[in-house]
């Protein structure tokens, strides 16, 4: 892209083309890694409610000068319809370098955050899933996770019989997985070393009871006040909490806010980035640990990087920062 020219613009067809589940993980990972070294700086999700409470404007974002780029996501619901885009700038010139549609880029950071949580929290013999939910999202966790254990097993629930059918047959065809769904959350959990909670639901469908000791669990279905997915007594049990945006989830997460309400409490919420400053983090003694993803511009900039840099390598035309430009010699 020369000076004056318009920047590149990249769909949602583009992005599933350009990265696939492991890239993605590596790219989320690189971001949070930057975040721990103080290399990036975050803007926490707000989200502006209206007609009724009915409708949100949501809006989150972040800078990395080591990645040369800052950026902001936002996108409105109106009832469930949402088209998330991404708008990035070079950090350093404050050039306007792409636009990027967003909602393909969102699930594959969403599950590459739970991915680098399963990575680091998850037992190292993990080998049983449980996923609750049967969407996009769930189905991008699966595939996130299954490049961090060779998962042995994997159950899917979610209300809808056809929907969990056609996740289980297509995790096992296309991922080779030996994925079947189930009829109760109880029956998708029991054993599972590892828990996949991606459902849109008002409240939690199963109980803490319910989750094998030393399971780890990634709860990443609600990502706004109002509903919950983690039943309270599951904090209990928890040998370590961890969320991508404390700040998001101290303002949005009835999840979390439930259990942490006060200031010194929230001090035993640990940020995902300091999780993936440690190569592995589990303890031997450890119960359950918990991944409560909210949503963080970090992960969404660190992918969006990553979607630039293959663009420029398959010919697209876009000038990128310089030290973005740096990461692909």
């Amino acid at each position: 892209m020369t000076a004056g020219s318009s920047p590149l613009r990249l769909t949602d067809r583009d992005v599933g083309e350009l990265v696939d589940a492991a890239a993605a993980l590596r790219a989320v990972e690189r971001g949070l890694l930057a975040e721990a070294a103080g290399e990036a700086e975050t803007l926490p999700k707000s989200v502006l409610r209206f007609a009724d409470d009915v409708n949100s404007l949501h809006m989150l974002g972040a800078v990395s000068p080591a990645l040369g780029l800052g950026g902001v996501k936002s996108w409105l619901h109106a009832g469930p319809v949402a088209h998330p885009v991404l708008v990035l700038f070079d950090s350093t010139t404050a050039r306007f370098v792409a636009t990027i549609e967003a909602t393909v880029l969102s699930n594959l950071r969403t599950a590459a955050l739970a991915g680098v949580a399963t990575d680091r929290l998850a037992a190292k013999d993990a080998s049983e899933m449980a996923l609750i939910g049967s969407g996009k999202l769930a189905s991008a966790m699966l595939e996130s996770v299954s490049t961090t254990r060779p998962l042995k097993a994997v159950r899917v629930w979610s209300p809808t019989a056809r929907n969990r059918d056609a996740l289980a047959d297509a995790a096992t065809r296309s991922l080779g997985l030996n994925a079947k769904a189930v009829t109760t959350p109880e029956e998708a959990l029991e054993g599972a070393s590892i828990v996949g909670m991606a459902a849109r639901v008002p409240q939690p469908v199963f109980e803490a009871r319910m989750i094998a000791r030393g399971a780890h669990v990634n709860a990443i279905g609600i990502t706004v006040s109002g509903k919950t997915e983690v039943p309270s007594r599951l904090f209990e049990r928890c040998s370590l909490v961890c969320t991508d945006s404390v700040a998001a989830a101290r303002s949005l997460s009835d999840d979390l806010a439930g259990f942490y309400a006060t200031e010194h409490a929230w001090g035993a919420v640990t940020p995902l980035s300091r999780i993936a400053a440690m190569p592995h983090s589990r303890q031997a003694d450890w119960d359950v640990t918990l991944y409560k993803g909210m949503g963080t511009g970090i992960a969404d900039l660190a992918l969006a990087a990553e979607v630039l840099l293959r663009a420029k390598a398959r010919g697209d035309a876009v000038e990128l920062p310089d030290a973005l430009a740096r990461l692909a010699c």
